[in-house]
């Protein structure tokens, strides 16, 4: 008989051993300090809300132009004056990420004393029903339309006032728009039109700006008519230029060396500062989530190595930078005043373009049509020769003809670009010298009525018609 072999120990003595090693750390202990760590280095747990704490308080405090903030603030003093005869009142705010117009408008209303109610998607739209007692057997599930429930929140956010809010005044504020609005965008719209006769406070919606047209939402459910229709007044905001970014960063870091919140901190230099704000393209959001990762105490040290192995040269700084913070910051874009200006002047490499249309295109390819509005009314005066602007008036007609076709979406995308090409190759010799860039001119409709009753035109002529075709003509057979 063959003895039985003993059986294998699945746990030795040295499986054990980590528990008397000195150098192991008990995850269970939450005052273990690492011992590579320094003091210095140590985060020290933090429960609030830590982007609360850099919002801007007044207007003081945005790091947007102040015609921007103009625009926003002369809206709701009209929304003041007229609101008895026309208390639904919608604005469409749209611009690039991290460009302030949340906060903007949140700074105006805290200003003018308005209540912020903030539409937010729902995470679940099951909603549980209970009849009678709260019996579990008699309990009921059921589906809320989000179509519907946006729709209740909008109108009754606009009539009533919370039991505790001390203010009479709402302020109905959407950025976040259910995904039910890229597939029904007539529900949208029929939304729009009820609270245009039965809403009682102003209603901002919110759009970031989109490269892909179907996730467009400003493309998609605020088209030309259904602003023209209901008197949707649109401000678009730009990307936050560098020296209003450099004075929100200071900010952010005044705010860090606080006595209440210093200990979370600690101090960087002006060199990774400036880099993080050249890293961003214009996106303050963007800065100062750079700005406060880089400056935690115990966070991870890449992002602040990647900045400090930059090169030493002064003039290289400034591109290095630009390419090896791609990985912490945003990528490139084209600015609205870079792009105009590569527009109107020009440059090239041999007989090559030195910025492509194509590139510039696709910087703007989410709202090609205001683009082009803002090339249509800059365009002439960098001509130093007729024949070369009339040139260039035939490639606008053809883009104008490409941006009033519906029924494909890139359709518009290379309008644009036959614009833009169109201008940067037929102008020869563009005229040199600092011009001011002036915004395109946009009438409402009051204005265009009453232009139409002075020019002693049918009212069945459209904004687009009056602007493009009529007015001009009138005016000139006037004069002769």
């Amino acid at each position: 008989m063959s003895k039985a072999k003993p059986k294998k120990k699945l746990w030795t003595k040295s499986a054990f051993s980590f528990l008397n090693d000195e150098s192991s750390i008990d995850l269970t202990d939450e005052e273990v300090i690492p011992t590579k760590k320094t003091k210095e280095d140590i985060l020290p747990v933090s429960t609030g809300d830590w982007i609360a704490k850099f919002e801007p308080l007044k207007v003081e405090d945005l790091a947007v132009h102040n015609k921007k903030i103009e625009e926003v603030l002369n809206w709701l003093n009209h929304y003041n004056c007229t609101k008895k005869s026309f208390p639904g009142q919608i604005c469409l705010i749209t611009g690039p990420a991290g460009s302030a117009k949340t906060a903007t408008v949140r700074v105006l209303a805290k200003q003018e004393k308005y209540v912020v109610k903030e539409w937010v998607n729902s995470l679940d739209v099951e909603t549980q029903h209970r009849l009678g007692d709260y019996d579990l057997e008699n309990e009921q599930t059921y589906k809320q339309s989000q179509l519907k429930e946006f729709k209740d929140f909008v109108l009754a956010s606009s009539r009533y006032k919370g039991l505790l809010e001390t203010s009479s005044k709402n302020l109905v504020l959407v950025e976040d728009f259910p995904n039910v609005f890229l597939k029904n965008t007539e529900g949208f719209t029929e939304i729009l039109q009820q609270y245009k006769k039965s809403g009682r406070s102003p209603l901002i919606f919110i759009v970031t700006d989109s490269k892909s047209r179907t996730l467009n939402i400003s493309y998609n459910l605020f088209p030309e008519s259904l602003k023209e229709q209901l008197g949707i007044n649109h401000i678009s905001f730009n990307p936050v230029a560098s020296t209003f970014l450099k004075k929100a960063l200071k900010r952010v870091q005044s705010i860090m060396a606080q006595d209440k919140i210093k200990d979370y901190y600690k101090p960087v230099s002006q060199d990774i500062v400036d880099t993080i704000g050249l890293s961003s393209q214009g996106d303050l959001r963007n800065a100062i989530i750079n700005l406060h990762f880089s400056s935690l105490k115990g966070a991870p040290s890449v992002a602040v190595e990647v900045i400090k192995n930059l090169s030493s040269s002064q003039k290289s700084r400034n591109k290095k930078a630009e390419k090896k913070l791609k990985s912490i910051g945003k990528d490139e874009s084209v600015t609205m005043m870079h792009a105009i200006g590569r527009v109107f002047n020009p440059k090239y490499e041999g007989s090559n373009l030195t910025h492509q249309p194509e590139d510039i295109t696709e910087s703007f390819s989410s709202e090609p049509k205001n683009f082009l509005d803002l090339l249509y009314a800059n365009y002439l005066p960098h001509f130093s020769s007729i024949e070369n602007a009339l040139e260039a008036v035939e490639c606008f007609g053809s883009s104008d003809l490409m941006m009033t076709e519906y029924r494909e979406s890139q359709v518009g995308v290379v309008g644009l670009n036959v614009a833009i090409r169109g201008l940067m190759v037929s102008n020869e010799k563009p005229v040199t010298g600092w011009m001011p860039v002036k915004g395109p001119k946009r009438l409402n409709r009051k204005d265009h009525q009453d232009v139409l009753r002075k020019l002693g035109l049918p009212r069945s002529i459209s904004l687009r018609e009056l602007i493009t075709d009529y007015k001009g003509y009138v005016e000139n057979i006037r004069m002769k």
